[in-house]
């Protein structure tokens, strides 16, 4: 079944959605976090997208490079900046 794809899970787009949220907050390019964490632009890009089924490995790296603890990327978005916060 070449090419049959299998749309991502919530919890892989709300992780590249924190994932994304986090660098655009800390103006970083895909380039520059890329950098930060020897990671090539389009993979971090793909996770972005929920495309990828990231690895901890990467997960860790990833929060690494945005100075972050891991477990605030695995956290829905609305539990890291509920609506009704300033």
């Amino acid at each position: 079944m070449a090419g049959l794809r299998v749309s991502p899970s919530r919890d892989r787009l709300l992780f590249g959605l924190r994932v994304r949220e986090e660098r655009r907050r800390q103006g970083l390019t895909l380039e520059e976090l890329g950098e930060r964490t020897s990671l090539v632009w389009n993979y971090i890009a793909s996770v972005e997208r929920g495309e990828r089924n990231i690895t901890m490995d990467n997960a860790s790296v990833l929060a690494k490079g945005l100075g972050l603890p891991l477990w605030t990327l695995l956290q829905d978005s609305s539990e890291v900046y509920p609506k009704d916060s300033p």
